[in-house]
């Protein structure tokens, strides 16, 4: 055995027994004070990622919050641009700036959404924007009426400008006390033909308003059909943006709660159209005819 190796056990012989208490204590120490730090290392990195993971979830909720809170809102402003185009009396751009501005808040669901939400928020437009399209059609020949009816009520009072200022000269004509016989009869030819313009004119503008008073209700019970048609598509997109935003409903009550509405809103809308046709004339259909009844909303609850 080499010297050196004696050497060594001889000197730790002669080291006393309380210095060997001291080294061994201060090894368990550090070790375990070692296996503590990496304890402790492993618990800070495990709580730094679950509160980054958090913040992260934090984020992408109040990304998808400040999204789908005005998207909700715009399906509504899209449906209700189809009611805006019924009104001739508003610009079809103020409409169609309606129905862009809702399908700009919702396209933003397609950078942010989960796949059930995208295609519930298609879906949705899918509907709405053949409708309008329809809308758009039926709105353009009332419109070109309109304005012919416009025109021919500004030629019938330009002709009853005309016939007062007449009448005015037949008034002066026989205070003055003039007999001439053919300047007068020029006077009365003169009126009468303003009179049958100015009639004529008004006729013409009357048969017009009066066309496109029918076809203006009927185009509105058409949107009025396809808002609702469209409406059945929202329960879908609202319970799928919900999903992602941890903000759970009972989605079958849900869906009867909104059919529901769905039916009385169809009564109520054909109980209004009913008596706006009687108003304007327009014989009355049978009184059930284009409403809900019971079993028509149980089974919009049912298909729901």
């Amino acid at each position: 055995m080499p010297h050196w190796i004696l050497f060594v056990g001889a000197l730790l012989a002669k080291i006393p027994d309380t210095v060997w208490a001291a080294v061994i204590a201060a090894s368990i120490a550090f070790i375990a004070t070692t296996l503590t730090n990496k304890n402790s290392r492993a618990q800070l990195q495990m709580q730094l990622q679950h509160d980054a993971q958090q913040r992260d979830r934090e984020r992408a909720m109040a990304l998808r919050r400040d999204v789908y809170l005005p998207a909700a809102e715009a399906l509504i402003r899209g449906q209700q641009a189809l009611g805006q185009l019924v009104n001739l009396d508003v610009p079809v751009q103020d409409a169609q700036r309606m129905l862009l501005d809702a399908l700009a808040i919702t396209a933003k669901i397609h950078l942010i959404g989960d796949e059930p939400t995208v295609r519930a928020v298609m879906t949705y437009n899918s509907r709405l924007l053949p409708s309008y399209l329809e809308i758009m059609r039926l709105r353009l020949p009332l419109t070109i009426r309109a304005e012919q009816a416009k025109g021919h009520q500004g030629v019938a009072d330009r002709a009853l400008a005309d016939l007062t200022r007449t009448n005015e000269l037949m008034k002066q004509f026989n205070i003055s006390g003039q007999t001439d016989q053919a300047a007068w009869a020029r006077i009365v030819r003169q009126s009468e033909g303003e009179k049958k313009i100015m009639q004529q004119h008004i006729q013409i503008a009357h048969e017009l308003r009066t066309t496109n008073a029918l076809e203006q209700l009927a185009m509105a019970k058409r949107a009025s059909d396809l808002s609702i048609e469209t409406a059945r598509c929202f329960p879908d997109a609202l319970l799928a943006a919900r999903a992602e935003l941890d903000l759970p409903i009972d989605g079958p009550t849900y869906r009867a709660l909104f059919a529901m509405q769905q039916g009385d809103a169809i009564n109520a809308a054909s109980d209004f159209y009913r008596e706006l046709g009687r108003v304007i004339g327009i014989p009355a259909d049978n009184k059930d005819a284009g409403r809900a009844s019971d079993d028509d909303q149980a089974s919009q609850v049912e298909a729901s």
